[in-house]
């Protein structure tokens, strides 16, 4: 069986993986020169569905705790999901040589057209991120994209050490964040799911002002994440995974433990000759987290005050793990319908006044 993959990220690299461990013949197309490169995100990686099975390659620190400010300050418990800093890069690159250790090629600075190899080979991996070639050549496109901005910085974080820090920012839908690398050098930037002002950088200068005490640039980035899954998973021997796919956590935006099990199921469905079953399972499997996230979504849109409740109460009852379960979001139902029926009734009011 002959499987072609797009992309040597996350998503990509774990399917070629998984594949080649069932001996399929991958190859594993990558434009860029180098894998890895460049970064475009916080390099923290929540383990969700547990696809890793342990400690990642050049990870940096397993994170213990997450803070999460809103109005108040809230302690978030991570319970058994790993959470980890990582060189991003280093990992991937490690990544993709144990994937030519078994026996799959790995082609990097080499762009690849779907359509040829669709007729080339048994299947083909869209793992190509955003814009995903699937986008550029079928029109499968997310309904909604996140803009980030990042600086990393040299900074005194030793009090932020093998923790993750969340400010969620007033008057947008979106928060900044400082994800320590080690005690003297963190990842900072801040993210907007949606209206992202003009003089992005100069909120991002005043974040950092205002969080740290003094700090030196090293290096700034910016990208685009994804939204809201795309209509499509699957056209014909053709599977969409990853960022390509839209499967980023709207509340939070991080997507690599989403593209983890992407890939992996992918592979697992092509492996097990059921490749029409990789849409329904991975929906199935990211239910839960979606449901609760959507929700948590709506609820930053509408009120702080309610946003910090609904922290204050899961951080107190739930860890991490627990948070974005398809049995959190089912006790939260009576909440949510509250909250919706409420939010309902205000809009009614206003319309006739």
């Amino acid at each position: 069986m002959r499987v072609a993959v797009i992309g040597a990220g996350p998503a990509g690299l774990i399917a070629a993986r998984e594949l080649a461990r069932n001996d399929a013949n991958v190859v594993v197309f990558e434009k860029h020169e180098e894998i890895g490169r460049p970064v475009r995100c916080g390099e923290a990686l929540f383990d969700l569905y547990h696809i890793l099975p342990g400690s990642p390659s050049n990870s940096r620190s397993k994170i213990d705790e997450i803070l999460v400010k809103v109005e108040g300050l809230h302690s978030i418990r991570v319970g058994s999901t790993p959470v980890w800093i990582l060189d991003k890069d280093l990992w991937l690159a490690s990544l993709a040589q144990e994937v030519e250790s078994l026996g799959a090629e790995v082609a990097a600075g080499t762009a690849a057209a779907i359509q040829p190899l669709r007729h080339a080979y048994d299947y083909v991996l869209d793992c190509s991120g955003f814009p995903s070639q699937s986008s550029r050549e079928y029109g499968i496109t997310p309904p909604q994209t996140a803009l980030a901005i990042q600086y990393k910085v040299r900074a005194d974080v030793r009090t932020l050490w093998r923790r993750l820090y969340l400010r969620f920012l007033p008057r947008t839908v979106g928060y900044g964040w400082i994800f320590p690398k080690s005690p003297g050098e963190a990842n900072v930037g801040i993210g907007w799911a949606k209206n992202p002002p003009a003089q992005k950088w100069r909120r991002l200068e005043s974040f950092l002002s205002q969080e740290l005490d003094d700090y030196t640039v090293v290096s700034k980035t910016a990208g685009c994440i994804p939204l809201g899954v795309v209509h499509r998973l699957k056209v014909e021997n053709l599977l969409i995974c990853g960022d390509a796919a839209a499967l980023a956590n709207p509340y939070h935006a991080g997507g690599i433990h989403s593209a983890l099990l992407s890939g992996w199921i992918a592979a697992r469905s092509i492996i097990e000759g059921h490749p029409d079953a990789y849409g329904p399972r991975l929906l199935s499997r990211i239910d839960g987290e979606m449901k609760v996230a959507r929700f948590a979504r709506s609820v930053i849109e509408e009120s702080p005050y309610y946003h910090d409740k609904m922290v204050s109460y899961l951080s107190r009852e739930y860890s991490i793990d627990e948070i974005f379960s398809l049995q959190t979001y089912r006790r939260m139902l009576p909440f949510i319908h509250m909250w919706k029926a409420t939010r309902l009734l205000d809009r009614t009011v206003l319309r006739h006044h």
